[in-house]
């Protein structure tokens, strides 16, 4: 609780000389009407032997009331909010709320009325754990509270114990796609690979198991035990750049904060010198509520950038956190209020920043600061476009995003960044409705992208991926992604493009050494783990394709792609009734229709065989394709070649042709190399 008269600002200093030598482990927000409450529930946690700090008990005499309140969230674990009313109109709790949301800190919430929420309010506690005790009262609800913070402060010591428990979690926002990486196309099972999905030695968390007793619980596939390739240890200049946490007044500005997030990475992912985390295993933890310690050890850095973005008008706040890992010391930290305009300045002193206290050399330039638009308008319509078109797969959301990068274009021509995310979104909306004269835009956006920015790693990436998935033209793709690797050689994504060029080629071996060096940049990915139990899955180690395909699913619950390959696995073992058994967790029809299809044929269940193909066939956006692979499978020859040959003038994406175990019986007939040698696919 904050006293009344405790100014606005609590962005307070980083110590203080009444903190406690050892923090407690809880902190009780509450609003001045509810102290008997808040006394109730600090008195049942600390029978429970879970220290708490409350306010006014715990605050040290001579100490500045606000101060102690912004030491104490800074300090303990979690937060348990005594959710009423009162609360929900303090001005006071909002701002501890948002301070414990900006440390990361888990809030667990117990509700005493049904009052609705300021939408502030609602906005931070949208990933919290929530008790009612509106309707039971508060003598029944505060053993199970108790309980709650029990479970929330146990994956330390879960994590030592080496014990993982699966148990159902609080929903966090979704992770937004990064370019390049995935184009979940719902109709196009090809584009599972082109697109893939990942997973990486994942431990499952072990929170609040007690708020999930009285729910139905989902089925889920068996919890993963595979690991990442072997890395060497964590090297001291290593760092991972967290997304910053938006807190604008109308929160509507993460697009802005999680721009200057990846810009920053970027940057410093220049440094020769420096080991930097990649965006989506940085980015992986938005929302979650691991310590800072558990993050470095994951992501395998020893340093972590944090911080927050306030935007309002044409004003910025920006705050800034240097923090070494193992023992959670603050190396710097700094506030930035400045103008908009003023932003990429910003960016700079952060890097230099960071650079000076890491004792690494900063590069004088590289592509991200070479390429920055002449007017912060453009930037800030190519921030949102980019977080629209890799956040949202929807036709209406990729319109949105080309409007965007439409306008951020209009505004600055010369941006070639622009025409690179315009391209991604025109070729992402062009395989969704089948639309060749929008595919065809997006290539001439491509290629002015290129021409714009001739040093932007991920123009080359984007033209690369178009190239092979849509054009079959792989020695170009190839080319596009080598030059991107020159350009940024630390970039996992182009890595795992490059690896699929090197599958579509039929050297799956190569490729999965390309894809473990993207996964020891980028442990989180699900995409590249995907990607990996695809070739496996190619390869014939059955078991260790499932094995990687549940880390891609672990990561990601809507990897689809990755999930499809247990029940193909199943198919390829003879177990067709153990790939029926997962045909319930793949929610994209197309898939479940290509499994369910020839799971069936393996039964000589053919009446339900035909009528899953022949929803394939009478599909709008039909997927040629794996029409042509169930034909493969049933040892119909002449109607697969036909199919595979409708793919090809269809431009669907046929990279799987040299590797689909579903084509092997094709492999022996003599029209298989001559189709091979007509696409330019022979050795």
């Amino acid at each position: 609780m904050a006293d009344p008269t405790e100014p606005e600002n609590l962005q307070g200093p980083a110590e203080t000389a009444g903190a406690t030598p050892e923090p407690a482990r809880v902190f009780i927000s509450y609003a001045s009407p509810d102290t008997a409450v808040a006394d109730t529930v600090c008195a049942a946690l600390e029978r429970g032997g879970i220290s708490c700090w409350i306010a006014p008990r715990n605050v040290v005499p001579g100490e500045f009331y606000a101060d102690a309140i912004v030491h104490a969230i800074d300090a303990t674990k979690i937060i348990v909010l005594i959710l009423s009313r009162s609360a929900a109109d303090s001005p006071h709790v909002l701002r501890e709320v948002e301070r414990a949301s900006s440390k990361r800190h888990p809030v667990v919430s117990l509700r005493t009325d049904l009052a609705p929420l300021p939408a502030s309010l609602e906005y931070f506690l949208n990933t919290s754990h929530w008790l009612d005790a509106s309707t039971t009262g508060l003598e029944r609800a505060t053993p199970k509270l108790v309980e709650a913070v029990r479970h929330l402060l146990a994956p330390a010591s879960a994590a030592v114990s080496g014990k993982e428990t699966e148990t159902e979690t609080t929903p966090v926002p979704s992770k937004p796609a990064v370019h390049g990486r995935q184009s979940r196309q719902p109709s196009s099972r090809l584009r599972r690979v082109a697109v893939t999905v990942t997973v990486a030695g994942l431990a499952i968390a072990v929170i609040v198991g007690y708020l999930a007793l009285n729910k139905p619980q989902k089925p889920v596939l068996a919890a993963s035990t595979a690991t990442p390739p072997a890395t060497p240890g964590i090297p001291d200049s290593s760092i991972a750049v967290l997304p910053f946490i938006d807190l604008s007044e109308k929160h509507d500005q993460e697009y802005f904060s999680d721009g200057l997030s990846e810009e920053l990475l970027d940057q410093l992912a220049q440094i020769p010198e420096l080991k930097v985390a990649s965006r989506t295993s940085a980015f992986y933890f938005r929302g979650r509520t691991e310590e800072i310690a558990t993050i470095a050890s994951r992501l395998k850095v020893a340093h972590v950038l944090e911080g927050s973005v306030r935007k309002a008008g044409t004003r910025i706040r920006v705050t800034a956190e240097l923090i070494r890992a193992d023992s959670g010391y603050h190396l710097w930290s700094k506030t930035y209020d400045r103008e908009v305009k003023d932003v990429f300045k910003v960016q700079d002193e952060i890097a230099a920043a960071v650079v000076e206290a890491l004792k690494v050399r900063l590069l004088a330039t590289n592509a991200r600061t070479e390429y920055r638009p002449a007017n912060n308008e453009a930037y800030d319509h190519y921030l949102l476009g980019r977080h629209i078109a890799f956040s949202y797969f929807s036709p209406a959301q990729r319109r949105r995003a080309m409007g965007e990068f439409e306008r951020s274009i209009s505004i600055d021509p010369a941006f070639g960044p622009a025409y690179t995310g315009l391209a991604y979104s025109e070729f992402g909306m062009a395989r969704d409705i089948g639309d060749d004269a929008l595919a065809n835009k997006a290539f001439r956006d491509a290629e002015r992208g290129i021409e714009l920015a001739p040093k932007f790693a991920e123009a080359y990436q984007t033209r690369g991926y178009m190239r092979g998935a849509y054009r079959l033209d792989v020695s170009g793709a190839e080319a596009d992604l080598e030059q991107a690797l020159s350009l940024d050689p630390a970039n996992a994504i182009v890595r795992v493009s490059y690896a699929q060029v090197l599958a579509t080629r039929g050297r799956l071996r190569e490729a999965v050494a390309e894809v473990e060096r993207a996964i020891a940049t980028d442990p989180l990915s699900s995409i590249a783990w995907g990607n990996m139990a695809r070739y496996w899955l190619s390869l014939g180690d059955y078991a260790k394709a499932r094995e990687f395909a549940q880390h891609s699913v672990d990561l990601d619950s809507e990897g689809q792609y990755a999930i499809s390959v247990i029940p193909e696995s199943y198919i390829l073992e003879h177990a067709p009734q153990r790939a029926l058994d997962f045909v319930s967790v793949i929610h994209d029809e197309d898939l479940r229709l290509f499994v369910t299809a020839i799971a069936r044929d393996t039964l000589d269940q053919a009446d339900a065989a035909h009528a899953a193909l022949k929803q394939l066939l009478e599909a709008r956006h039909r997927n040629e394709f794996a029409i042509a692979e169930i034909y493969a499978h049933r040892g119909d020859r002449d109607q697969a070649f036909e199919w595979l040959r409708r793919a090809r003038e269809a431009h669907t994406d046929v990279r799987e042709v040299r590797f689909s175990p579903f084509l092997d019986v094709l492999r022996s007939d003599p029209r298989y190399p001559a189709l091979l040698a007509e696409w330019n696919l022979a050795d």
